[in-house]
């Protein structure tokens, strides 16, 4: 990212945390490591809760990402792509941010006209990063813009097979990184590497490419033994520590994350017995699980798992916002195994045939209906930024939308410290 001296700031309306909903999408990398996150945000009159025009949705978000909630909280100091309209540009809100942190995305629909240009030019002068966004085609019209742009977003869904070649050699002799957006399925990722596109954003990552027959590696198997040693009935202590000894690695990280701050014990935790008393039967379920899906994902991008404990987090959360504080373990089961099939690149339902958990979850998961899908299927919608789904969703269990965004980002937050010690 470029460095820069910022100019002064816009004005913005005072707003608290929750005024508009945050949702993050991670932009990987052809190594499938995560460089960046595109903040999506309520950014039309069809898809608001309260009728906030896009601009006003833009400033907000700003004030609530950088300055409310801290930028690094939302993407753990990765630089965040964030949508910006004619008039947000032009009133020069960017400047609000540092440019380090911040991509600019001038959204398709914005006139590349002498005002934006000059105001681009401006923001690349103070070292802001800039790119034009949901691309299908560049005409002359965009000759003093394309000069000053660093990436661009072709929408991958949009553009047919020769639009995207054809952008691509368009930007070339500007030396301008090729982003590739909504990308869905590994095929689509290997065609854009093909085409010399070096950023990447959309789904590709977490769906599964089942092969009929695949063999489970002996690696996963064991971690999907342990999955079912910790959460049977039959629970017992011994057993489990036997197998956690008899895995280097879990062992490990069991006590790195048990003497991490966050614990704040009294004394170190020296051993593997005494880390299973003191975390007691209930956390142990948990956390165990968690380690044994991390380590199971260990040869998949890391935003996988990530993922899988954001939805961990946010479908515990929301228990005690539906009266089901009683079920958070499950819940918190439901959302870290949504994703298991990907990682163990074999059906879902085959994944947890070996794993003993509630038949609500079995539900949730497998058969898609009941309470903690319909929560399931409120964090899948928030990932996506397609509110009005989540509106949806946050009717049907009677829940304040603000409330659903409030806890998202406690979710990525807590996601987010739990990852870094796993």
């Amino acid at each position: 990212m470029a460095m820069g001296t910022t100019g002064g700031p816009a004005s913005a309306p005072p707003v608290s945390s929750m005024d508009v909903f945050v949702a993050r999408q991670p932009i990987f990398g052809p190594d499938r490591q995560v460089k960046a996150y595109e903040l999506l945000y309520r950014s039309s009159h069809q898809n608001t809760f309260d009728g906030t025009d896009g601009d006003t949705a833009t400033s907000r978000l700003l004030v609530n990402a950088f300055l409310t909630l801290g930028i690094d909280t939302i993407t753990g100091g990765r630089p965040a792509f964030v949508n910006f309209t004619r008039n947000a540009l032009l009133q020069e809100f960017p400047t609000l941010l540092p440019p380090d942190r911040l991509v600019i995305e001038v959204l398709e629909d914005v006139e590349p006209d002498e005002q934006v240009v000059t105001v681009c030019r401006n923001l690349k002068a103070l070292g802001y990063t800039l790119a034009l966004d949901d691309i299908i085609s560049l005409d002359r019209r965009y000759d003093a813009l394309l000069e000053l742009t660093d990436v661009v977003k072709v929408d991958w869904m949009l553009a047919d097979d020769i639009q995207k070649q054809a952008v691509a050699q368009r930007c070339r002799p500007y030396r301008i990184t090729m982003l590739a957006e909504k990308v869905e399925s590994e095929e689509e990722f290997v065609d854009a590497v093909r085409l010399g596109y070096t950023l990447f954003q959309g789904y590709f990552f977490c769906r599964p490419n089942i092969i009929a027959g695949r063999d489970v590696p002996a690696a996963k198997t064991n971690y999907l033994r342990l999955l079912r040693e910790v959460n049977s009935r039959d629970f017992d202590l011994g057993r489990i520590e036997n197998v956690i000894k008899s895995e280097l690695t879990l062992s490990y990280k069991l006590l790195k994350y048990l003497n991490s701050a966050a614990f704040g014990w009294r004394r170190q935790i020296s051993s593997i017995k005494h880390a299973l008393v003191a975390v007691g039967e209930r956390e142990l379920r948990k956390w165990m699980s968690v380690l044994c899906l991390t380590q199971m994902a260990d040869d998949k991008p890391p935003e996988l798992a990530l993922q899988s404990l954001v939805r961990a987090h946010f479908c515990e959360q929301m228990g005690s916002l539906v009266g089901m504080a009683d079920r958070s373990t499950d819940l918190f089961l439901a959302g870290l195994f949504s994703m298991l099939d990907t990682i163990m690149q074999r059906p879902l339902a085959e994944c947890l045939e070996q794993v003993p958990i509630a038949t609500e979850v079995l539900d949730a998961l497998i058969e898609g209906k009941g309470r903690m899908r319909d929560i399931l299927d409120g964090v899948v919608a928030y990932e996506r930024g397609d509110w009005a789904a989540v509106r949806a969703v946050a009717d049907k269990l009677a829940v304040d939308p603000e409330r659903v965004s409030e806890t998202y980002l406690q979710a990525v937050k807590r996601a987010d410290t739990l990852f870094a010690t796993t």
